[in-house]
């Protein structure tokens, strides 16, 4: 106290700093009139936040988690990072038990929210895969009704997932059922994937993944 003091800092005491900075991320929140996207998924929900972010950033000034920012400190964090120029926030979330994603929802309150898959990571908090989608659900269950649910049409849980979604749903995959999808994939000798993206309205476009994996298709189809 003395050292700030000195400085001219103001300090703010509080009995847990978790606390207090997930309050004080919440206001920032509330002040923040902006789209806001949360992203979750056993696997590849770190790339599709950049990827997201990436294609956002065409359009403004994007606020997305740094690394793998996506617990109860990151995500306060990432949110706390917002400035007035920010357009659009991309929020990765993770869990680790049942409620934790509830959590991270009752104050980040996302728009729009992406399940990338239901996997096999992480069994040793959830048990079982069905205890695992219902951990992940928390994000779509967390929308608001004018929001939007983006799901992986291609995962054995998007039945599910769709059904526990409070807002409308969007799906993306490689099956012809899905509203954003992708045909004539390719892979080059770098293992770098090229296909043509489908819309639901019949758009086409040619993409270029610029990182190896076919894996990265999907993660493309979601931002």
């Amino acid at each position: 106290l003395e050292q700030a003091a000195k400085r001219g800092a103001a300090v703010m005491r509080a009995r847990s700093t978790l606390k207090a900075m997930t309050r004080l991320a919440g206001h920032q929140r509330k002040l923040f009139t902006r789209p806001v996207v949360g992203i979750t998924g056993s696997t590849g929900k770190t790339l599709v936040k950049d990827f997201t972010a990436a294609v956002l950033a065409r359009k403004g000034r994007v606020t997305a988690s740094k690394g793998s920012y996506n617990n109860e400190i990151g995500v306060p964090l990432t949110i706390l990072d917002v400035d007035a120029k920010t357009r659009y926030m991309v929020l990765e979330m993770g869990s680790r038990g049942r409620g934790h994603i509830e959590s991270l929802c009752s104050f980040a309150k996302p728009d729009v929210g992406v399940i990338t898959n239901i996997g096999w990571t992480h069994l040793q908090f959830f048990r079982t895969r069905d205890n695992l989608a219902r951990a992940k659900s928390e994000l779509l269950q967390g929308l608001p009704q004018q929001g939007r649910a983006v799901i992986n049409a291609d995962d054995e849980y998007a039945d599910f997932l769709t059904s526990m979604s409070s807002a409308p749903v969007v799906t993306y995959g490689c099956s012809r059922e899905a509203d954003v999808r992708a045909e004539d994939i390719g892979i080059d000798d770098e293992g770098k994937a090229a296909f043509t993206l489908i819309t639901k309205g019949g758009d086409r476009t040619k993409v270029a993944v610029p990182l190896p994996g076919r894996h990265n298709v999907e993660n493309a189809l979601a931002a």
